[in-house]
């Protein structure tokens, strides 16, 4: 709110503002019949130079705070241990990698501080060498290791034998196009399976082995090592 300056002219029946005497407002010697000061509500612009008061680091810092309190120091440890332990590509083969592949990215980058807090946060272990930083995000190659973990086994065994040297991949855009075309195959193959032995109670039966036999089975980082050594038995 401020005091505004308005004139009337009672001859012409004419009301308006008067800005050029706004500074009168609180101008005791001011006595011009014609002018009267209103309280009048007016927006302002302001530009400011300083830091503003709440910041993007003190609004995450309560984030962070908050997790703590309601989670513990070890959300980023969990988060990870998730996917690499239980985030399972669907065993129906449907939904395209690409899919699925940025869905781990988008969880990776919930890892870094301050979105996460990490066990080593804690001041008891802030100092202890045995606690590493557990908000750190995932690099290329574990991302990639996670997506080949996440898949079916037919889907693991079909790219080990593409793949007999190495399965090592740096980009996990790349690696996911790579596996769309064994993951497609090993669908058709699948769902053809499903139609040749269709019908009746026996076709039913086999059809639920099919699809039990390419589930996931990943627990933990064994998985990784039954990949590896699908690998080397082959």
């Amino acid at each position: 709110m401020k005091k505004l300056a308005y004139y009337h002219d009672a001859t012409l029946g004419v009301t308006g503002r008067a800005e050029d005497m706004d500074d009168k407002a609180d101008d005791s010697s001011f006595t011009d019949p014609d002018i009267k000061f209103l309280w009048t509500m007016v927006s302002e612009e302001k530009e400011v130079f300083e830091p503003r008061g709440l910041t993007l680091q003190g609004v995450q810092e309560c984030f962070r705070q908050h997790a703590i309190s309601v989670g513990g120091y070890n959300r980023a440890e969990i988060q990870r241990r998730y996917m690499e332990n239980h985030g399972l590509y669907p065993s129906c083969l449907s939904l395209p990698v690409k899919c699925f592949a940025e869905l781990l990215v988008e969880m990776n980058k919930n890892l870094p501080l301050p979105l996460l807090p990490c066990a080593k946060d804690n001041k008891e272990y802030v100092d202890n060498d045995d606690v590493p930083w557990g908000n750190i995000q995932m690099t290329q190659m574990e991302l990639c290791n996670v997506l080949l973990d996440s898949m079916p086994k037919d889907v693991q065994i079909a790219f080990n034998a593409q793949n007999p040297l190495t399965q090592l991949r740096f980009d996990i855009q790349q690696l996911s196009a790579e596996l769309q075309p064994l993951v497609d195959q090993i669908r058709i193959k699948k769902n053809a399976e499903k139609s040749n032995n269709g019908g009746g109670k026996q076709g039913n039966n086999s059809s639920n082995s099919n699809a039990n036999s390419n589930s996931n089975s990943r627990k933990g980082s064994g998985n990784r090592g039954n990949r590896n050594g699908n690998n080397s038995g082959g």
